[in-house]
């Protein structure tokens, strides 16, 4: 995997809307609150960036066929951007700010 920080990525597996996500560095942090309703992913640590911040792009398509393959595009998209400029400074790991394009979050944050 890209980077060499060993940064983690920590979601609770039942939530949405950003909720109870965390970037951690410390595999033992991690470890102390292993159970089976999270999920851990190695972070990308030099994503593609936006103006310096993350960001996600969510397109929508309707699948009509699998044979011949038929695909159905929504005219519109939807880019979510972080608020705060990306960096893996320690300070910033848990600075949701930074980390999370979710909307709720940001509204929060701003």
């Amino acid at each position: 995997l890209e980077g060499f920080d060993n940064i983690w990525v920590v979601k609770p597996s039942f939530a949405a809307r950003g909720v109870g996500i965390r970037v951690e560095a410390s595999l033992a942090r991690i470890s102390s609150h292993a159970d089976s309703t999270r999920v851990v992913q190695k972070y990308l640590e030099a994503p593609l960036l936006a103006a310096g911040r993350k960001f996600d792009c969510r397109v929508w398509l309707l699948v009509t066929s699998w044979r011949p393959l038929t695909l159905w595009f929504w005219h519109g998209c939807l880019v979510r951007r972080a608020g705060v400029p990306y960096s893996l400074a320690p300070a910033e790991l848990r600075n949701p700010a930074v980390h999370v394009t979710n909307r709720t979050v940001q509204h929060k944050l701003a």
